[in-house]
């Protein structure tokens, strides 16, 4: 038996008590005069365009003027060669929509989101992709929507400056809300439903332009993808956001559904055992994603009903993250695997 000379004891827990993630980066718009100048060639040849973006204000079919999430603008006068991603407004053809047009002359090419509806202070994903054979599409929440068109061909090369937050000259078209993760790219990224990460994303080999917004000060947002297309912020703000906590509700088909209320997991934490279960509604069936903290997928299956149980236990100890995709919504959040 050991005799303690002058030692006091106590308790402690010898497992390591997972850590929270970091709060990613952000850039945020006023809604007045703020954009971001991302230069003269990293609009040229692209073929997806994705990011993500919060509202501060609600969007719907009554929206008085265009607001931009990204455009290149030839001039006022010639739209040949111009792209945007923009919110309709009420004065055209499917107010309130999201809209991805490149060219910017009769007739369209265009395509445009399912819902006109957008929440305030709630994070979305959009991607707009053209593909070489399939032609344009856009993906909210990685959800492929209706709307497609038969063009190919990517984006034209010119010298007119790409920007983020605003469309038009002297018009503005400005946007109000927070943007992360601005991802261009010479390759045609999707083409059937996918899961968009909600972690930092990170350069691939066709990336032309990455803008993870995760420097603390400063007027310039660098180019994650070693290509150079630093970005000049225009009066634009910086903060602090967790896309992955504050995304919970993504999408739903039905403003009378709160998915968030619906969903119970428990027990959470655990040591890596989590029951999945949909509250007082009936539903068919869901994808379940799961996914750890670099975004990998560890675990993903297609549930018929309207509860599952999923094991993680092989796993290490630390945050994970779980997509719920339904006909009730897209939901996303945490799990804690002790």
């Amino acid at each position: 038996d050991a005799i303690l000379v002058s030692t006091l004891r106590s308790t402690a827990d010898n497992c390591t008590a997972p850590s929270e993630p970091e709060p990613e980066g952000v850039a945020i718009l006023d809604g007045i005069n703020d954009y971001i100048d991302l230069g003269t060639e990293v609009g040229n040849g692209v073929r997806t365009i994705e990011m993500w973006f919060k509202l501060d204000s609600a969007i719907d079919s009554t929206l008085s003027e265009y607001i931009a999430l990204t455009s290149r603008e030839i001039s006022f006068q010639d739209n040949t060669n111009e792209f945007a991603l923009s919110f309709q407004p009420n004065f055209v053809n499917n107010p309130g929509t999201l809209r991805f047009d490149i060219d910017g002359t009769r007739p369209f090419k265009s395509v445009y989101s399912d819902s006109n509806v957008w929440n305030a202070d709630q994070w979305y994903h959009v991607a707009a992709v053209i593909d070489s054979t399939e032609g344009m599409m856009l993906f909210i929440d990685g959800i492929k929507q209706a709307s497609t068109h038969p063009n190919t061909e990517a984006t034209a090369s010119v010298s007119n400056a790409t920007v983020l937050g605003t469309w038009g000259e002297g018009v503005g078209r400005y946007f109000q809300g927070s943007l992360e993760d601005v991802r261009f790219s010479s390759a045609a990224l999707y083409s059937s439903n996918f899961i968009p990460s909600c972690l930092d994303v990170t350069a691939e080999e066709n990336t032309l332009g990455l803008w993870n917004f995760n420097e603390a000060t400063g007027t310039i947002a660098y180019d994650s993808s070693g290509n150079g297309f630093d970005a000049i912020l225009v009066s634009t703000h910086r903060s602090t956001a967790d896309v992955c906590l504050d995304s919970v509700i993504l999408s739903t088909s039905d403003p009378e559904i709160a998915p968030r209320n619906l969903w119970k997991v428990y027990p959470n934490p655990s040591r890596g055992n989590f029951h999945f279960t949909l509250q007082g509604e009936d539903l068919s069936q869901f994808d379940l994603i799961i996914y750890n903290s670099v975004g990998q997928i560890i675990s993903s299956q297609h549930v018929i009903g309207n509860e599952v149980d999923v094991n993680i236990s092989g796993e290490m100890s630390g945050i994970y993250f779980y997509r719920i995709v339904s006909e009730a919504g897209t939901l996303s959040g945490r799990l804690l695997k002790e």
